[in-house]
């Protein structure tokens, strides 16, 4: 059985036309303040906590134009622009701030089949661009410091480990800067751009 907590301080307003029997398809503008949240989802994992939102909904359109939690030993500050919000397969064009525990990113989002394990740490300032649903199709730019990452997964072939390093992306280029790793048992020191 699963079992959902919610609090904090919610505030908005929204003007709907349709049908009373599909609500998410008759919203056709809102806003929406979230203080002080707090989300726990039994199944989740560890709760989302110091939950802040502030966003507008202009009919397809969602702008978040300042959001934030923390869950366990992650923080994480976001904004931008989410297309089709409503439907499967949502387009997202966000900012992202903040400190990432990658074994912790499962229990929110599958990189499955690609990643099966993944652990370490990433703290990030990136532009992530992309469908939601395909992790293959996001668009990055910005930087991301890794620490200690260890991945495995069909993608890779052999298990990453012990993956350090600065890296600064662009959706056609990646800039590595004191970047170690081991891939299976050799290990590898890289520097440079690849494009």
């Amino acid at each position: 059985e699963d079992t959902l907590r919610l609090r904090g301080t919610l505030a908005g307003s929204a003007r709907l036309r349709g049908s009373t029997e599909d609500p998410v398809s008759a919203l056709r503008q809102a806003s929406l303040s979230l203080t002080d949240g707090y989300i726990e989802r039994r199944l989740a994992g560890q709760p989302l906590e110091e939950v802040t939102l502030v966003a507008t909904v202009d009919g397809p359109e969602l702008r978040i134009r300042e959001a934030g939690f923390r869950t366990g030993s992650n923080t994480l500050e976001m904004n931008g622009t989410v297309q089709n919000w409503q439907e499967e397969e949502p387009l997202f064009d966000l900012a992202i701030r903040g400190l990432a525990t990658l074994s912790d990113l499962s229990e929110w989002y599958s990189l499955e089949p690609w990643i099966n394990q993944l652990t370490g740490e990433a703290e990030m300032d990136l532009r992530a661009q992309g469908p939601a649903g395909d992790p293959t199709r996001i668009r990055l730019d910005g930087r991301m410091e890794l620490r200690d990452v260890f991945a495995d997964g069909d993608s890779l072939g052999l298990p990453v480990s012990n993956l350090e390093g600065l890296l600064t992306v662009r959706p056609d280029a990646m800039n590595l800067e004191r970047f170690t790793m081991f891939y299976g048992m050799s290990d590898f020191t890289l520097e440079g751009e690849l494009s």
